[in-house]
C-alpha cells in the first residue's frame, strides 16, 4: 500500500518558532515569503527581506484567524502573521522561477521575499529539506526547509 502525501497548506510545518502578529505589511506579502522588520515614520513594520544573500529568519504565514490559506496574499497595512524560526524549525517556504535545488543545499535570501542557493560569501539562512525542480516555472515554488 502506498502513502499519499498532501501539500501541508500551512507554513510552520514544526520546530521551534516564536509567533509575531502585531505589525502591518508594508507591502504586499505572500505567506512563506522570508521578511524582515523596518521602520516607517517610527511605526515598526514587515516588509520583504530585501538583503539578498543574507539570512533571516523571519516568514510570513497564513492569516489563521482569518481562515485565509497559504495562497491568499497580505495587502500593504494588513496585520501580518508571522513565524520567527529558531534553527531546526521546519518551514513551506517559497523559490524563484528558475530554481532547481537539492536536499542539502544551503538557501539565503534572495532579497525579494523568496529564498535562492547560497552563493560564495552568502550567509545562509535554510537547508533545503525536499529536491525542488522550478526550473522550468512558470511562478515561485513552495519548498520545504529547515532554519538554521
Amino acid at each position: 500500500m502506498s502513502i499519499t502525501r498532501e501539500v501541508p497548506n500551512t507554513i510552520v510545518l514544526g520546530g521551534p518558532v516564536t509567533v509575531v502578529n502585531d505589525l502591518a505589511a508594508t507591502e504586499q506579502i505572500t505567506p512563506g515569503m522570508l521578511i524582515e522588520r523596518t521602520d516607517v515614520a517610527g511605526v515598526a513594520k514587515f516588509k520583504k527581506h530585501a538583503g539578498q544573500g543574507l539570512e533571516g529568519s523571519i516568514y510570513a504565514t497564513e492569516q489563521s484567524m482569518l481562515n485565509l490559506t497559504v495562497d491568499d496574499v497580505y495587502a500593504a497595512a494588513d496585520l501580518v502573521e508571522a513565524a520567527v524560526g529558531a534553527p531546526g524549525a521546519t518551514i513551506w517556504a517559497l523559490v524563484a522561477s528558475g530554481a532547481n535545488v537539492a536536499a542539502g543545499d544551503k538557501l539565503c535570501s534572495g532579497g525579494n521575499g523568496l529564498l535562492e542557493a547560497v552563493g560564495g560569501g552568502d550567509l545562509t539562512t535554510a537547508v533545503v529539506l525536499e529536491a525542488t525542480d522550478n526550473s522550468a516555472g512558470p511562478g515561485n515554488a513552495r519548498i520545504k526547509v529547515e532554519v538554521v
